[in-house]
């Protein structure tokens, strides 16, 4: 699915297909990931892990679709969808008990938006991974914004000790991220 639907995006970019067209073919990926999806659960349970897009990034379908793998590999997943505010973010993590925050964003112009939310999960004492198209293979974007550590394209099952870099960059955010 993720093939065909980085195509689609690719011609979007490239003025190849609309905005309609882009979104008609996302809700079919949707459809067929949902229907992959029943049943699909791992027996062993090996964490958890708050899936959310960062702030600004409407676009989901890639934390559903590691959502999906990550469920497959024992991870219990809470997936929180697209342009999920920082503050709020940051509220919601300091109520719940989880092992990592993945952050996913397509779009580098929502990168600064990354950075807060990764900021957001740094205040609240969680470990963050980023992911998406945004981000280089080097991890030197995440990095700059103080991810903990980048995943691959997740072929392969998910090991968080496999992706952590150790201790991040320091970040100077101010008071008003």
């Amino acid at each position: 699915l993720a093939p065909s639907q980085r195509d689609v995006g690719e011609r979007w970019l490239r003025g190849e297909c609309t905005v309609a067209e882009e979104h008609s073919a996302t809700f079919v990926t949707e459809s067929v990931l949902s229907s992959l999806a029943v049943g699909l659960e791992a027996q062993e349970h090996v964490g958890t892990v708050v899936m959310v897009c960062a702030e600004g990034e409407l676009h989901s379908l890639p934390t559903r679709m590691a959502t999906e793998l990550m469920t497959a590999d024992g991870w219990r997943v809470i997936h929180l969808g697209s342009a999920m505010p920082a503050g709020k973010l940051r509220y919601y993590l300091a109520e719940i008990d989880a092992d990592v925050v993945g952050v996913s964003v397509t779009l580098a112009t929502n990168l600064t938006g990354a950075a807060r939310t990764v900021w957001a999960a740094r205040q609240a004492g969680y470990s963050v991974i980023c992911g998406g198209r945004a981000f280089d293979s080097s991890g030197s974007r995440a990095r700059s914004i103080g991810a903990h550590g980048q995943p691959g394209d997740l072929t392969e099952p998910f090991v968080l000790d496999a992706v952590l870099w150790g201790e991040p960059l320091a970040v100077n955010m101010s008071a008003d991220w």
